[in-house]
């Protein structure tokens, strides 16, 4: 095996590697989520409240499939590292909205951040605990 292959298949077996990985992942269904939600409230002529409720349904989901898939690549420490996993993707999703839609912190900054830290542990410990397949 030549240098650069070693040097790459042992920085994927790295728990930055599989955060990174899980990130991305939990990203992509907050953004699934989001589309689906997004062609629901088009079809129906939701309140304001749906909308929020919509969207903090799908940063849990985000949360708990980045910590499963972090915990299912790394097979230890799933509760910690789906923790770490969804504290990344509230505060990245936060700091975009800041730039983007200028929001300010208030009382829904921490009901949030405990929500994406409880769904990224739930989702470490489901996915440290699932049936070993190859990922």
């Amino acid at each position: 095996m030549s240098r650069n292959k070693k040097a790459m298949s042992s920085f994927k077996e790295t728990r930055t590697y599989c955060t990174l990985l899980a990130v991305l992942i939990g990203f992509l269904a907050i953004m699934g989520c989001l589309f689906i939600f997004s062609i629901i409230i088009s079809k129906i002529d939701a309140p304001s409240i749906l909308v929020t409720v919509m969207s903090t349904i799908a940063l849990g989901i985000g949360a708990y499939s980045g910590g499963f898939v972090c915990a299912k690549k790394r097979r230890k420490n799933g509760m910690f590292m789906g923790l770490v996993t969804g504290a990344i993707i509230f505060f990245l999703i936060f700091i975009l909205s800041v730039i983007v839609v200028r929001t300010a912190i208030n009382f829904t900054f921490a009901t949030k951040l405990i929500l994406a830290i409880v769904c990224g542990a739930i989702g470490g410990v489901v996915g440290v605990n699932s049936k070993s397949r190859k990922f």
